[in-house]
């Protein structure tokens, strides 16, 4: 297990936090919305604004429902018209939103080797598969540089999205513990740090990039001698 590190998110990493909770399909009370994280009300506003314009979430107020639901209004916003560094910023969250959504890479399989002589002794033989995730991200993004890929690639990791480079494997894993998480609209470890004002995310926990190590390792066959069928990779 990776030691536990406290990292301060930056302002686009905080809006792809609470995109994820935005552009979930859960209830969001408009108590529970507004006090996410701790974070100030007056930052999510501007925030949710931020996301609106940048074609990530469509939602507005419901007095009735006393929630947040889902609008059509702000679909045709024409980023453009921004001033420079702001069409900057927005273009730039909408494409890590989309990788979000979007980011995939084939899975890896594996097979087993087994020694003739004694069916205990096996090695695992991996088959990557045809795409990775840089072979995704190029095709959503052909014009892109390889220079802000690697950087989208961190930004990435940073708000629990890790992407790494599998040296074995020889190409870019990502792997979207998201899925595994029984509150999916949360993002795991993040927390809002009153004395410094800043949203926090613990990293080095489960949730992060040792996941796909003690993946790897599990079927590398760490527990080698023991039957196959008495353990699965998780």
């Amino acid at each position: 297990m990776a030691e536990e590190i406290i990292i301060e998110l930056k302002k686009i990493e905080r809006q792809l936090v609470l995109y994820k909770y935005f552009g979930s399909d859960c209830i969001k009370e408009k108590d529970e919305a507004l006090s996410l994280y701790g974070i100030p009300t007056s930052t999510i506003y501007k925030d949710i604004k931020d996301l609106t314009d940048a074609g990530l979430i469509s939602i507005r107020y419901d007095a009735t429902l006393k929630e947040y639901v889902y609008s059509n209004a702000r679909d045709k916003y024409d980023i453009s018209r921004e001033k420079p560094a702001r069409a900057r910023h927005l273009l730039r969250l909408r494409r890590l939103g989309r990788c979000m959504r979007e980011l995939y890479n084939d899975p890896t399989s594996y097979e087993y080797e087994f020694d003739d002589k004694d069916v205990e002794k096996y090695s695992v033989v991996f088959i990557r598969g045809e795409k990775s995730c840089k072979d995704y991200y190029r095709e959503l993004f052909p014009d892109v540089s390889a220079r802000t890929m690697e950087r989208d690639f961190i930004t990435l990791t940073r708000i629990g999205y890790p992407i790494r480079y599998n040296r074995e494997l020889q190409r870019y894993d990502f792997f979207d513990a998201m899925s595994l998480d029984t509150d999916y609209c949360m993002v795991p470890g993040v927390f809002y740090d009153k004395e410094k004002g800043q949203l926090c995310r613990k990293c080095g926990e489960y949730y992060d990039m040792e996941l796909q190590e003690n993946y790897l390792e599990s079927i590398r066959g760490m527990r080698a001698g023991l039957p196959v069928d008495e353990w699965a990779p998780y």
